[in-house]
């Protein structure tokens, strides 16, 4: 489209970091303090809570809940859904089900997420990062 300019920079083995350069004319972008970033969404999406389970996580037994629930009715601009296939992140693009790990503040009395793990509506999870905290 000749409006994004993708720059591979170094980055940490197993992350793949970018920096991109958009043309901030364009009806798709919007500013954000000194940012030109890409509008994403152009409707909320629909979320869907399939599952939760209560966890005690850690060394201390913070309490915790793991919260499953599906995304869908994702509807993206073109210039996104451009931007996600340059940088091979065509995949979450659909409809997605999501893991995540939430953790309760007892000072704050909030829930905070921790971890998430997304996948294809109909495919398995490419990270274990609900796992891994647990």
């Amino acid at each position: 489209m000749g409006v994004i300019t993708i720059i591979d920079l170094p980055s940490i083995p197993g992350f793949r970091r970018l920096r991109t350069e958009v043309n901030s004319r364009f009806d798709q972008t919007a500013k954000l303090r000194e940012w030109t970033c890409i509008i994403g969404l152009t409707k909320r999406p629909t979320f869907n809570v399939t599952k939760i389970e209560p966890v005690e996580v850690g060394a201390t037994h913070w309490e915790g809940s793991i919260v499953y629930f599906s995304i869908t009715d994702r509807q993206f601009s073109d210039l996104y859904r451009t931007y996600m296939t340059a940088v091979g992140g065509e995949r979450v693009l659909g409809d997605a089900r999501v893991r995540a790990l939430w953790k309760y503040d007892a000072v704050t009395k909030e829930w905070k997420q921790v971890a998430a793990d997304v996948a294809p509506s109909n495919g398995d999870f490419e990270s274990n990062r609900v796992a891994d905290m647990l």
